[in-house]
C-alpha cells in the first residue's frame, strides 16, 4: 500500500527476508526496496538483495488520488489492469500478470486528463 500526504507525496521501504534465516547469521536472505511516491507516479528502488529468487508482487494500491487517472504504464509500457475506487480515492494496480519480483527495480506512472502536478524526475 501507497498512502499519498496531503503534499500528494510518500517514501518508504519495504524489508523482505526469506522466513528461515536468523538475522544474525551470515547466510540471512533478506531484500530491501525504497519506495517514492508522488501524485503521478510511484518508483521502487532495490537497494539491496541477497535472495536468488523472491516472490512476485501481485498488487499495488496507491491511496489519497483525487482524482482517477486516465491511463497508466509500467516501466514505458501501457497498463490495462487498473481500477479506480471513488468512494477510497483508491488506484488499484493488478501486477500477477507482468511477473516482477519484489527485488526488481520498476515505475508506475499515470496521467490525469487535468493535472497540476509534476511528473517525478528519475
Amino acid at each position: 500500500y501507497v498512502a499519498l500526504d496531503d503534499m500528494q507525496s510518500a517514501f518508504g521501504h519495504l524489508f523482505f527476508d526469506d522466513g528461515l534465516s536468523m538475522i544474525s547469521s551470515s547466510s540471512v536472505k533478506t531484500t530491501f526496496v525504497a519506495f517514492q511516491a508522488n501524485a503521478t507516479c510511484v518508483i521502487a528502488s532495490p537497494e539491496s538483495s541477497s535472495e536468488s529468487h523472491t516472490p512476485i508482487w501481485r498488487s499495488i494500491q496507491i491511496f489519497g488520488l483525487t482524482n482517477a487517472p486516465a491511463s497508466l504504464t509500467f516501466n514505458g509500457i501501457p497498463l490495462s489492469s487498473w481500477r479506480y475506487d471513488t468512494e477510497r480515492q483508491a488506484l488499484i494496480v493488478s501486477m500477477v500478470s507482468l511477473s516482477v519480483e519484489i527485488s526488481q527495480g520498476w515505475t508506475l506512472r499515470w496521467e490525469h486528463t487535468t493535472t497540476s502536478s509534476s511528473p517525478m524526475t528519475v
